[in-house]
Order: structure tokens, then sequence, then C-alpha cells
């Protein structure tokens, strides 16, 4: 991927962060965490986007449906093991 593509998708994803932590955190420590969970997930599902043939949402070189798909997961993932910690 080149340089803007790697830009957009971290962008995008630090979004998709932010308003899962607007939503379901209850700290302000949490933010960290769904931002890397966030990065890791779009990245992975951008990647595995480029081995899929179809294409659905893509911009550029940045395939948002697989990447979202794969960050939503990971946030909610992450949110799940969080709450586990936490009790």
């Amino acid at each position: 991927m080149s340089l803007p593509a790697v830009v957009l998708s971290l962008v995008i994803a630090s979004l998709y962060a932010g308003f899962f932590h607007f939503l379901y955190a209850r700290r302000a420590s949490d933010l960290l965490h769904y931002w890397v969970a966030a990065i890791i997930g779009f990245m992975v599902g951008a990647a595995l986007g480029l081995l899929v043939p179809w294409r659905i949402l893509v911009v550029g070189e940045v395939h948002l449906f697989e990447g979202t798909l794969i960050c939503g997961s990971a946030l909610s993932l992450t949110r799940w093991l969080r709450g586990a910690q936490a009790q």
C-alpha cells in the first residue's frame, strides 16, 4: 500500500476508535486500547481486502468494507476482553 493509502487507513481507523470510545467507554484510558485495536483491525481487514476478488467500497487502494468489518470485530472483541478484565 502506498503512503496516502496508509494515512487514509490510519485516519479512518482513528475515527472508528473515537466513535466506539464515545459510545462504549467508561474510562479515558480505554481510548488507547480501542485505538490500537482499530488500527490493527482496519489494517488486517484492508490487507485481506487485497486478496478478495470483489470490490466493494474501495477508495484508491483502501478496502473500506473489509477494513470496517474486521475493525468492528476487533473493537467489539477488545470491549468484551476489557469488560472481562474489569470484573
